[in-house]
Order: structure tokens, then C-alpha cells, then sequence
């Protein structure tokens, strides 16, 4: 990775194409003050922010809530231009990362195998209880509130048994509805507006690959798999343009200090790493002039605040499924993507590469190294 760059991960389906996620995203976003944790909800009267502490005790963490017309919570991550985050973990983090978000994620959701529908009835989830009485020492007590994540409303208009699966048609037949841009929105208000539906079920998307679950928390619905199949479609045509347009629809620009977009991260880095080790140290004599011993010690230095409290530019990009529109924009800008000859794969590279590398698919990188062998032993 080359840019430090923020991510917002709603825990619930959240477009930025619906008119109240787009309002509390604004107000999210006006209010932001470098906290990791936003709460949203209309039970909320006044913003509030919150101070804790991560599990293994360093650095403070920080939280807020905001009155809103929707009800979500908004994990926001600082990743350096390394792939290291902050905080180390949270909700919508795979633990397989150890730290580090991997490059080319992109490519991996691209050529996953598609994902299997299931319900979940209710989930609980705990939001901070704010009212007039409380201080900046005040403990916060926290309330349980229930949900039931999903797609709520989807309209089947078939049965495979022999499959075992329902079909799906969205918008539905003979509705004067316009071409889809969010699923998952528009079926939620479609349900809202009285018109009769048959055979609803609220839906979410299990993925074969646990990172993917991680991933997107409980938001995966059915808007995911729309804008995977739009992404394939996209490519197929080689559309630059349209992957910069759909980019752009998620990634906006943010101002946080350089404490948490630079120096956190590869402090967590650091401190989760099994091998201690200073490079971090290293950055900081390099970049910014100034020696410490060891970590610890820059955060008492005279110069940190004049260092590492000045604000900076980055992008700020909404969901994960933003991430991989911003990721594949990236990508197409050095290298080009086609697909492999041998097993179909969307791959990246120079313009003569065939075929995948071992990282890509190792499945694939090793039979045609085996055909290779055979075919060499036969001449």
C-alpha cells in the first residue's frame, strides 16, 4: 500500500444512496472529531464523545454518539500506507490479518465462490445511555438494543427444488420501479411505501471464505452481491471510467491528525507484533528528525504535538465494497487486469501476463506447473 487512507464499516446495511444513510453519514462526518467508534441512533439527543481504552490496555480510544434518523454503529479504521491499522482490532477486521490489511483484497472478492443466502433473527447489541447528568469522569452504562439484520424484504418469484434454493428478481416484475444502484435500499423502502409483497424473508450473504463474514459485519446483503456482479461486468468491458464513477461514489476526502493516520497504526503494529522490533523507531528519526530509544517515549517528546497533532489529508472511503471500488482504481492505474486463460480468475499484472501466480490461486499457479513438468518429460 502506498496511501494511508481511513475506512468507515458499518455494522448494518448503510448506502450512501438512501436518503436517510446519506443524511447520517453527513451528520457522522461534519461531527467527526478522531474517533473510533460512532453510534447513531434517533434515541440520541445531543452529539457526545467518549473516552475507553482498547483490550490490551494503550492508547486512548475514542467513541461518539449522534442523533440520527437510523439506527447503525460505525467502526472507523486508520490503515498507514503499510497496511497497518488502528485500532489493532474491531468488528469488520479479520483476525486472519493479524494487523495488516492484505493488497489485492480486491481480486480475492472478485474470484470468491458465490456466497449462500441465510436469516438470522436478532442480534443485541449495546449502545452507550446518554442523558444531561453525565460528566467527563462519569462512568457510561451501556444498554442492549435488538435488531434483526438484513435484507427484510426480498420478493421470490421461484422455487428450484431440485436445487433447494429460492430465485430473486429485483426491482420486481411489473413494477414501474428504475434500473437497481442499492438493492438492499430500495427493497427496504419499496416494503415501506404498502405495496404488496409475496413471500418475504429477510436475507443475509454467507461467504466461503471467513475473512469475507469478518468483513462486512452483519451489512452483507444482497447490495454486495450486486456490486460484485457489477464489478465483473465492468471489467469484462475494460471501462476505466466507470470503475473512477463508482469509486468516487464512495471516497471522499477526510482531515485527521497525523497520530492516527500515521504514528497509531505502526504503534499497534509494533506492540501485537510477535517479534518486537523498531522499526517504527526507525520512521520516526527518518521522517520526522526526532530520535527516541524506544516507541514509548515519542509520546512525551517535546516536538510530538508540533509532529504528530498537525492535521492531514486522506481519503476517506465508506464500506468495505467502497474499498474495493478505491483498491480496483488503484490498480488499473499501473497495471492491467485481464483473466487467466487457464482457470478464468481475474488476474493483474503486465499486459503479457496469462495466467495466475501462486498468490493469485495456488490451485491453479500449481496444476500448470505440473502440465509444464509433464509436457517437458514427453519431449
Amino acid at each position: 500500500m502506498k496511501t494511508m487512507f481511513q475506512l468507515w464499516l458499518p455494522y448494518f446495511p448503510m448506502s450512501p444512496f438512501n436518503g436517510a444513510n446519506a443524511r447520517d453519514l453527513q451528520r457522522a462526518k461534519k461531527e467527526w472529531n478522531n474517533e473510533q467508534r460512532i453510534y447513531l441512533s434517533p434515541d440520541y439527543e445531543n452529539v457526545s464523545r467518549l473516552k475507553f481504552r482498547n483490550e490490551k490496555g494503550f492508547l486512548v480510544m475514542r467513541g461518539m454518539t449522534i442523533p440520527s434518523e437510523t439506527t447503525n454503529i460505525i467502526e472507523v479504521i486508520n490503515v498507514d500506507n503499510e497496511g497497518n491499522h488502528f485500532p489493532p482490532s474491531s468488528p469488520g477486521i479479520p483476525e486472519e490479518w493479524k494487523g495488516k490489511v492484505p493488497e489485492n483484497l480486491v481480486l480475492k472478492w472478485l474470484n470468491s465462490k458465490p456466497p449462500e443466502l441465510f436469516t438470522m433473527k436478532e442480534v443485541t447489541l449495546l449502545f452507550p445511555e446518554i442523558n444531561s447528568s453525565l460528566t467527563e469522569n462519569s462512568k457510561i452504562e451501556l444498554i442492549e438494543k435488538k435488531f434483526v439484520p438484513g435484507t427484510f424484504i426480498v420478493p421470490t418469484f421461484g422455487i428450484d427444488e431440485e436445487l433447494h434454493s429460492a430465485l430473486f428478481k429485483w426491482p420486481p416484475e411489473n413494477s414501474s420501479l428504475p434500473i437497481t444502484v442499492s438493492p438492499g435500499s430500495e427493497i427496504k423502502e419499496y416494503g415501506k411505501s404498502g405495496d404488496r409483497i409475496e413471500n418475504n424473508v429477510p436475507l443475509l450473504l454467507a461467504w466461503d471464505e471467513q475473512q469475507f463474514n469478518e468483513m462486512f459485519i452483519l451489512s452483507t446483503t444482497l447490495d454486495h452481491f450486486y456490486y460484485l456482479s457489477i464489478m465483473k461486468e465492468i471489467l469484462k468491458k475494460k471501462n476505466k471510467k466507470e470503475i473512477f464513477s463508482w469509486r468516487d461514489k464512495f471516497v471522499s476526502k477526510i482531515k485527521c491528525t497525523l497520530e492516527l493516520a500515521w504514528l497509531y497504526p505502526k504503534y499497534a503494529k509494533d506492540m501485537f507484533s510477535d517479534h518486537y522490533s523498531n522499526d517504527t523507531v526507525f520512521d520516526i528519526e527518518t521522517k520526522f528528525g526526532i530520535h527516541v530509544d524506544k516507541i514509548e517515549d515519542i509520546f512525551n517528546h517535546d516536538e510530538y504535538d508540533k509532529k504528530f497533532r498537525v492535521q492531514t489529508e486522506i481519503p476517506c472511503i465508506f464500506s468495505w465494497i467502497g474499498y474495493c471500488w478505491w483498491e480496483l482504481g488503484e490498480l488499473i492505474k499501473e497495471k492491467t487486469i485481464k483473466t487467466c486463460e487457464r482457470c478464468g480468475n481475474i488476474i493483474v499484472g503486465k499486459e503479457d501476463k496469462r495466467f495466475c501466480s501462486k498468490d493469485e490461486n495456488p490451485a491453479c499457479f500449481n496444476a500448470r506447473r505440473a502440465e509444464d513438468r509433464k509436457r517437458e518429460r514427453n519431449n
